[in-house]
């Protein structure tokens, strides 16, 4: 179910990426002045490159970091509800994305957090051992 859940986080990812690309074009095509370049060149991509490994390292049964996802998530979402609502008058199509993009989040926070998950997080895998039995282990 961790896997399920890296899916729909890297997804909710490539698509944040291509809404941020729609929104940035679309403001540049009005002549809207969207800032500051830092936050564009600096801000954004280190947020994404944050999220890359917080989702790799969810991978890697790295348990602390989807209590620092749910957490992030709790924390940083009401700051994007009043820009999604302005969103959804101005440019309808980015602002139905980003309402997909947090209910697909918040599907995959309840995966990380569903039994199955608990369970493959709290079971650390044997290191350097294929195979065991009580006769003999196949070492690596």
């Amino acid at each position: 179910i961790v896997n399920y859940a890296q899916v729909i986080l890297w997804v909710t990812l490539a698509i944040g990426v291509v809404k941020s690309v729609m929104v940035f074009l679309k403001a540049a095509s009005y002549g809207v002045n969207i800032g500051d370049g830092w936050f564009i060149y600096f801000v954004t991509p280190f947020t994404f490159a944050f999220k890359v490994l917080l989702i790799y390292l969810l991978g890697k049964r790295k348990n602390w970091v989807r209590w620092l996802y749910v957490v992030l998530f709790v924390l940083l979402t009401p700051l994007s509800i009043h820009p999604l609502i302005q969103s959804l008058s101005y440019a309808p199509i980015q602002g139905i994305i980003g309402i997909i993009q947090i209910v697909a989040e918040i599907v995959a926070g309840v995966f990380l957090f569903l039994s199955p998950a608990t369970a493959w997080y709290k079971n650390k895998p044997q290191q350097n051992k294929v195979m065991s039995n009580s006769n003999f282990s196949i070492e690596k």
